[in-house]
């Protein structure tokens, strides 16, 4: 019985082609990089458009949504750490050993 997906002479020519990729790039090394430089120079002009340039355009009304320091909220976390920093202080039943003095 013979499997007709596997074609070993098709596998060869696939491997001649991935050896000539490479050669290919090295030949024509000049022209790929300039392609590639082409391309990050439209890909940058295209987000200075979208960034910039279409927001000024856009003439976007800037809402004054001010940060607003809400001493309520302050106080009361000031609290919770008032109180933390007490229970802390207040922990003496635990006795923690010092790690740079060599106990016997």
């Amino acid at each position: 019985m013979k499997i007709s997906f596997l074609d070993f002479k098709n596998l060869v020519i696939k491997q001649n082609v991935f050896k000539k990729i490479p050669w290919f790039f090295a030949k024509h090394a000049f022209w790929i990089i300039l392609v590639f430089i082409s391309i990050v120079i439209m890909f940058g002009g295209f987000l200075f458009q979208n960034c910039v340039v279409s927001i000024k355009e856009k003439n976007l009304e800037i809402t004054d949504n001010s940060l607003k320091f809400r001493e309520d909220l302050y106080q009361k976390l000031l609290g919770q750490w008032q109180v933390d920093e007490k229970s802390l202080e207040n922990d003496e039943n635990k006795k923690y050993p010092n790690p740079f003095v060599q106990s016997e």
